[in-house]
């Protein structure tokens, strides 16, 4: 009877164990590379483990096709005087960039012959209008924050991959509390997921979450345990390991070394946020990736966080300066960028 027992018990085990996501992944592999330029990175996109493009200040893009070997700049006539805060690769030959500022200093352009050529398919004409940042459903269907009008954010949806754009949800958005809004630190401010979901995170005088399952057309708003309460506080950057779990970073970009609540978690697809126990170990952070298993990756001007337990526990595994990220889970290869043309490759085993 005991033997039985055993045995039903390991059998148990063994279940349970082969229903889990598989091994914690190492911290990932950290590589300093050259870009030879200047300019502060805060837009990236990783199509592959050979090719990934960032964007920055003074109309700078970058691109490299042999794993960062070598980084080529992307000339767009015209552009030296925008700052290139985010960018999305649509598909393998096109490319939209996203350009911050008041009135038309927010601009979005586009490529479809892999940066050869340029337009500019979008301008900004709202005096109160400042882009924060993109996210794509697919090549085609895409979404776009930017700072309020009429005391709500201003969302720009797009169904031609860019091609023409328009405001959504300016009856069904909750009002912004007066002093918050969006940041535009690294594009990721925004997500999407699952062809209809998107959600918005905030910050400044109040850090809320806004969610929508209907690609932006009816809204809602949840409060969150992120630091807020002045311009410089709140949550600059969301991502989701699936439609129910996802973590939030951010803090007070002033005070990049404070760690006040920095990470949030929510493990109901954004109805309801928890700060994390430890809130000592993260300072400011911009920008989150889901790596793969059970493990995030934040980077700030403060460093380099990794998390290898849903996003409860983290360690800083480098101190550099970056803004921005992106990841290829298919190969495990991955960029961050960040300020005086600093590029890094990194590594997931």
């Amino acid at each position: 009877m005991m033997r039985i027992i055993f045995l039903i018990n390991m059998t148990l085990l063994l279940f349970a164990c082969s229903t889990d996501q598989g091994p914690l992944l190492k911290a990932p592999e950290i590589q300093i590379q050259q870009s030879g330029s200047k300019a502060s990175f805060r837009g990236i996109g990783v199509k592959n483990a050979k090719e990934a493009w960032v964007s920055g200040t003074h109309g700078t893009v970058l691109r490299t096709v042999d794993g960062g070997e070598h980084w080529l700049k992307v000339d767009i006539q015209g552009t030296d005087s925008l700052d290139f805060r985010d960018l999305e690769l649509l598909n393998d030959h096109s490319i939209l960039l996203m350009s911050i500022g008041t009135d038309t200093s927010s601009q979005i352009f586009k490529s479809v012959d892999n940066g050869e050529n340029w337009k500019v398919v979008y301008v900004n004409k709202e005096p109160d209008a400042f882009f924060d940042g993109f996210d794509f459903w697919d090549e085609n269907s895409g979404i776009l924050i930017s700072d309020a009008i009429d005391e709500k954010l201003y969302v720009l949806k797009t169904m031609d991959g860019g091609e023409h754009w328009s405001r959504v949800g300016a009856e069904t958005l909750p009002d912004l509390e007066n002093g918050e809004y969006g940041f535009a630190a690294s594009g990721t401010g925004i997500v999407t997921m699952d062809g209809q979901k998107v959600w918005i995170a905030t910050g400044g005088s109040s850090a809320r979450v806004f969610y929508s399952s209907n690609q932006g057309m009816d809204w809602s708003v949840v409060n969150t345990p992120m630091v807020s309460g002045s311009p410089s506080k709140g949550s600059f950057s969301i991502t989701f390991k699936d439609e129910n779990n996802g973590v939030a970073v951010g803090g007070d970009y002033q005070i990049d070394s404070a760690a006040f609540s920095n990470v949030i978690l929510t493990q109901d697809g954004g109805k309801s946020w928890n700060g994390i126990v430890h809130q000592e170990t993260v300072p400011f952070k911009s920008c989150v990736t889901f790596l793969g298993n059970n493990s995030y990756l934040a980077v700030g001007t403060s460093g380099v966080s990794w998390s290898s337990d849903d996003g409860k526990n983290w360690t800083t595994i480098d101190t550099t300066s970056f803004h921005t990220m992106d990841f290829d889970q298919k190969s495990g290869i991955g960029w961050m960028a960040g300020g005086n043309g600093t590029i890094a490759k990194y590594t997931v085993k």
